[in-house]
């Protein structure tokens, strides 16, 4: 291959990912389609693991008035969810949707990673300085701690000068 084509190559590489990034900074893709012109008295997050939204049409008609349905008419969802990172497990994905962060900003980069600092496994929500309320057992020894960012719950909180309430559900300790 001669210098000049190798060039024409790069210069022609160089543009396609200007325009690319040109593309996706101007196609409004920032913009949410459902704006809430008001502040909500109630928000209700709900993670399902492996839900995928196309199962709230595909199942439509197996739903009551008063559950999926009310709040997808009533409320605000997300049809097109997108992780823009590779590894989708539950511990950094639900850090992702209660920060709105990447775990590279949240700091749970996975359900358990290893610490070269201790030089041993940590598991996402593993806190020994924490029990459980009104056991002796050690099953209760979690928390956010090695959450590195604020949830949107604890910016509720702030921007309402803790006026507003926080309560959270789950099945799973890393939830």
């Amino acid at each position: 291959m001669s210098n000049k084509t190798f060039s024409n190559i790069l210069i022609l590489g160089f543009f396609v990912l200007v325009l690319g990034f040109i593309i996706r900074v101007f196609s409004g893709n920032f913009q949410t389609e459902n704006k809430i012109n008001h502040s909500p008295k109630l928000v209700v997050g709900i993670v399902v693991d492996q839900m995928k939204y196309q199962y709230l049409t595909k199942f439509w008609d197996h739903y009551s008035d008063e559950g999926f349905k009310r709040l997808v008419n009533n409320g605000f969802n997300a049809k097109s969810n997108h992780y823009g990172y590779a590894q989708t497990s539950t511990g950094p994905g639900h850090s992702t949707v209660a920060t709105g962060t990447h775990p590279g900003v949240h700091g749970i980069i996975g359900n358990s990673w290893f610490d070269k600092k201790s030089k041993k496994s940590i598991y996402c929500v593993d806190d020994f300085n924490y029990k459980t309320v009104g056991s002796k057992t050690n099953q209760g020894e979690k928390s956010p701690s090695n959450l590195l960012t604020t949830t949107l719950s604890d910016e509720n909180r702030v921007a309402t000068n803790f006026k507003g309430k926080t309560i959270g559900v789950a099945i799973k300790d890393r939830g």
